[in-house]
């Protein structure tokens, strides 16, 4: 678009009609799919936007003939007719109307506005919930159950309108600001200018907009003109996000209350069982901890009687028996630790060549284990392996010593022979000392 005697100003527009374009086409083309998307459930914005006497009336409500009708008739026209269309669905139309003036917003609907100059009407507010969705306060919200009613109501609105121009240049101004600050995350500035909070949801928020501007195509409103290309330009910049609305019944939501009041209690109740069973529960074990120590205790009693029992047969065994074999020179008579702490009397000797340390049952003759001698690690004096921590038999410690070999295995001894501590103590010096040489060679 290009004006004369000054630099030609570019604007970019969707679609461009010449003054002989039919009402229709203009409805059909803009309109119908901002009508149709906001009966599936989306919001929707239509703003006609121009100087004074460019034909924002005339575009919005129309002229004299029916065939002159402008958008807003038309639109409710199409939105009954879609109704009828669409017998599944239950639609119910809500008209407020209102106007800026002078930076006021005021209720055309008020029917206590009649006969009475503008400043003496009740001004509509503006209102943020803790949501920061935008309320209107003071005006009406009227439903229509027929066309013949819609078109009633905004007959009466067009009767209660006052004329007046709209502070373009801040309009643009808050535009250019809001823009600014989307792109920066900064907050946005409706309030700036009344035309902007208003249409607050249309410019930034979830709603399908269109933006019809206005323009006079005499060359004494060419600077008019460009204001509101500009501003609709300003329109154009803006982002929305677009979604379908979703409004729960309210009956359907009480359901939906009462059905979470019943699982609440539901869980209380099954919360309360688990509390009285888990209570049961840990009674129950105590009382099994509590049978089991004393199992223990009647085992270690019964362990330790039993070694006692072992040692006594052992040394009577040693008294009574006449070794013929030269070999009894280097067997000593040991109390061997099973893996549990079980003791067992053995006979623990190395062999000739030194090369094993063996070990059998009092009663037996043949060696029940045979380790090599190279695979001893380390010789422990005590009672430092599990083994001995499963005995329980802390008083024989200076008595006993381990021996580690191979896969970290241990072979758990007790000094058997000797008739006095001092003596068990030596000997287990000395084997400790011996089998820690053999450790070296």
């Amino acid at each position: 678009m290009h004006f004369k005697q000054r630099d030609g100003v570019d604007f970019q527009f969707t679609n461009i009609f010449d003054p002989s374009i039919s009402q229709e086409r203009v409805f059909d083309e803009v309109c119908l799919d901002i009508v149709h998307s906001a009966l599936d459930g989306y919001n929707g914005t239509i703003l006609a936007y121009g100087q004074t006497g460019s034909g924002k009336t005339y575009t919005i409500t129309g002229g004299e003939h029916y065939a002159d009708r402008g958008i807003i008739p038309r639109v409710l026209s199409t939105i009954f007719e879609e109704f009828e269309k669409r017998p599944n669905m239950r639609y119910s139309c809500y008209i407020s109307y209102l106007e800026i003036y002078n930076e006021n917003v005021y209720d055309l609907l008020d029917r206590s506005h009649t006969d009475r100059p503008i400043e003496e009407w009740t001004k509509v507010l503006l209102m943020d919930d803790d949501e920061g969705d935008m309320h209107f306060r003071n005006l009406g919200v009227f439903e229509a159950i027929s066309e013949e009613e819609a078109l009633n109501l905004l007959f009466l609105g067009n009767m209660n309108r006052v004329t007046s121009d709209t502070p373009m240049n801040q309009v643009i101004l808050s535009l250019r600001s809001k823009r600014n600050a989307v792109s920066k995350t900064y907050h946005v500035p409706y309030r700036n200018s009344m035309l902007t909070s208003v249409l607050r949801g249309s410019l930034g928020g979830n709603c399908k907009s269109v933006f019809i501007a206005t323009l006079n195509p005499e060359s004494d409103f060419v600077d008019e003109s460009i204001s509101t290309c500009r501003f609709m330009q300003r329109c154009s910049e803006v982002t929305v996000d677009v979604a379908v609305n979703s409004e729960v019944d309210t009956e359907k939501r009480l359901e939906t209350v009462e059905k979470v009041n019943a699982e609440l209690e539901r869980t209380n109740a099954e919360l309360q069982a688990r509390a009285v069973k888990l209570e049961n529960d840990i009674e129950t074990q105590a009382l099994q901890f509590a049978k089991k120590e004393e199992q223990w205790k009647q085992r270690l009693a019964l362990t330790q009687e039993e070694t006692q029992t072992a040692l006594e047969a052992a040394k009577s065994a040693r008294d009574q028996s006449e070794l013929s074999d030269k070999k009894v020179d280097w067997i000593r008579l040991f109390v061997k630790y099973g893996r549990y702490g079980k003791p067992h009397v053995r006979f623990v000797w190395c062999s000739a060549d030194l090369e094993y340390l063996n070990y059998r049952a009092v009663e037996s003759t043949n060696p029940k284990a045979t380790i090599p001698t190279r695979s001893i690690k380390r010789v422990c004096i005590g009672q430092e392996t599990r083994v001995f921590e499963r005995a329980k038999q802390p008083a024989r410690a200076p008595h006993c010593f381990s021996v580690e070999y191979e896969e970290n295995r241990t072979l758990d001894l007790e000094i058997a022979d000797g008739e006095s501590p001092e003596v068990k103590h030596t000997k287990r010096g000395d084997w400790a000392e011996a089998l820690q040489f053999l450790i070296k060679l």
